[in-house]
């Protein structure tokens, strides 16, 4: 048997702390059961390279359960719609909030993206293709900064919105006044809601005919919609809105005081994906770890 020796002090620090306990463990050579439950806060075990491989599997398939939970795959990669209002007494004051939350500076322009509108029909509207001027005004230019916003208002919208806008749409589509629309964000012209040519969409309001999964909440007057920053957080600075699991009623929430942000705003990075197992759940699958490890420890005696 190896002669190494490996200690895992054992403290309440939360879950993660538990997480790289049991990736110690999984590592370390122990003698058993001689320090088991000594004082409460020293465990050292003793394992043969066989039972080693065997705390290595075991650890896998935690970390593989976790990353099955809270899958990194629900962090978009991609710019996506981040905050939407509209007024249903009144179509001047509509906006629409992206966030990018790649580690790279986007021209929207260049890369054709644009925004389309529907209620029922399977081929929406054109709303605003970004840069072009038959579309719109673009003072803020057109370049979405990495981990950054970009505003877009119409151009009948209050002075407060327009001075901050960085673009300025036009076109008399710009408007989703009432609810059941879907909004899309295409980089390139969208004949369909199966398009491959969409990048994000947000349908809201329960008429919505289509959306993500199912549509995100209707909009009250003066207030908005906005994406989550993760599943269970709606707002944490300084964390972006990045939350995409393809379900809309989930990703977004109401905003009852709406900010809207442009390309001049602080950056924002995306909220990091992190295991959001109970702590009764990871104890409880510690335990199990620590019963292996007792029972191949004796076993290795």
């Amino acid at each position: 048997m190896s002669n190494a020796v490996g200690f895992v002090e054992f403290e309440r620090r939360g879950e993660l702390h538990l997480c790289m306990a049991f990736l110690q463990w999984s590592f370390n050579v122990v003698k058993f059961p001689e320090d088991l439950n000594r004082g409460g806060t020293m465990v050292r075990v003793m394992l043969t390279s066989t039972h080693r491989r065997w705390m290595i599997v075991l650890v896998l398939i935690l970390v593989s359960a976790t990353a099955q939970m809270v899958s990194a795959d629900s962090v978009a990669d991609h710019v996506v719609i981040s905050e939407v209002q509209t007024y249903n007494n009144s179509d001047t004051d509509d906006w629409i909030e992206l966030y990018n939350p790649t580690n790279n500076d986007i021209n929207l322009s260049f890369e054709t993206y644009r925004i389309e509108k529907t209620k029922t029909a399977a081929d929406p509207d054109l709303v605003m293709r970004v840069g072009d001027t038959d579309d719109g005004t673009y003072p803020g230019g057109t370049i979405i900064p990495a981990h950054g916003f970009y505003l877009i208002v119409r151009d009948d919208a209050s002075n407060t919105l327009k001075d901050k806008a960085d673009a300025i749409g036009t076109k008399g589509s710009f408007t989703w006044t009432g609810s059941g629309h879907t909004l899309y964000l295409g980089d390139a012209a969208i004949s369909s809601d199966s398009d491959p040519d969409i990048v994000d969409k947000v349908g809201f309001g329960s008429g919505a005919t289509y959306s993500e999964t199912s549509p995100a909440p209707a909009i009250p007057d003066g207030k908005s919609i906005r994406r989550r920053v993760n599943a269970t957080i709606d707002y944490q600075y300084p964390y972006g809105p990045a939350w995409d699991s393809d379900d809309n009623s989930a990703d977004f929430f109401i905003q009852d005081s709406p900010n809207p942000m442009n390309s001049t705003t602080s950056s924002a990075d995306p909220m990091p994906p992190v295991p959001e197992l109970s702590t009764l759940a990871l104890f409880s699958v510690g335990l199990l770890i620590l019963a292996g490890c007792a029972y191949m420890g004796r076993r290795a005696e």
